[in-house]
């Protein structure tokens, strides 16, 4: 099912935020949105699912599941049941994301338990534990060192071309967006609203030293680095 939002536009507390954003997802695909700090991509998404409770109505209809910066899990409850509470789903199900994602036998620890990378696998698997037509990612890896970063995202690659549907990933990383994504769009913190928008053609499954050394990774990359600091000088 493809997501068409048109002239999206926002204000919060008497302030300008977004301005006529149009973005079409298309099913199944894999979106990143990048920009400056306080470019609104986290109020972007979250207007996505109804969170700011802005008076316009959500422009997403369907079933989305969030993903966010921090894993927001409950401290009393395993990991397990983190999953459990949040979803109606057969604990067999569960199970089966368990072993996707690496974690099963830590599905009984707690969340003080747990590394942060961990954390943020146990959270995406309460984002996916239920069908949904959009999964929202709000920076769920910024806070990780480089090597449970790259892991996390080898998981949520791995399991997104198996199983599929649609993502829209904000980051303020151009070299992670670059990786993971089939489609970047530039959210300009000057302009409040998408200016450009790129196709990404390296097919999956992604090596990723190799494509970082592809002529198609070092333009696309050196193209949004100038919009970046052209964004930022102008601001």
């Amino acid at each position: 099912m493809s997501i068409n939002i048109q002239n999206l536009n926002l204000s919060l507390s008497s302030s300008e935020i977004l301005k006529n954003i149009s973005l079409n997802l298309q099913d199944n695909e894999f979106h990143s949105l990048v920009g400056l700090s306080g470019a609104g991509k986290s109020q972007f998404i979250r207007t996505l699912a109804d969170l700011n409770h802005v008076a316009q109505p959500s422009p997403i209809r369907n079933n989305v599941s969030f993903v966010f910066q921090n894993s927001q899990l409950i401290p009393w409850l395993t990991a397990f049941e983190n999953i459990k509470i949040c979803s109606s789903v057969s604990e067999e199900h569960i199970d089966h994301l368990f072993k996707e994602f690496n974690l099963s036998e830590y599905k009984h620890f707690k969340p003080k338990q747990l590394s942060g990378g961990m954390q943020q696998r146990v959270s995406l698997i309460r984002a996916l534990a239920h069908k949904n037509d959009l999964l929202l990612m709000d920076e769920p890896f910024s806070s990780l060192d480089l090597i449970n970063r790259k892991s996390n995202q080898d998981y949520l690659l791995n399991y997104w071309q198996k199983n599929k549907g649609t993502i829209l990933f904000i980051s303020h990383d151009i070299d992670e967006a670059l990786f993971l994504s089939q489609h970047i769009h530039f959210l300009s913190r000057k302009k409040k609203t998408i200016t450009h928008s790129f196709k990404i053609e390296q097919a999956y499954p992604r090596d990723y030293l190799s494509f970082k050394s592809s002529p198609e990774y070092q333009r696309i990359y050196t193209e949004l680095f100038n919009l970046l600091k052209e964004d930022d000088e102008n601001a």
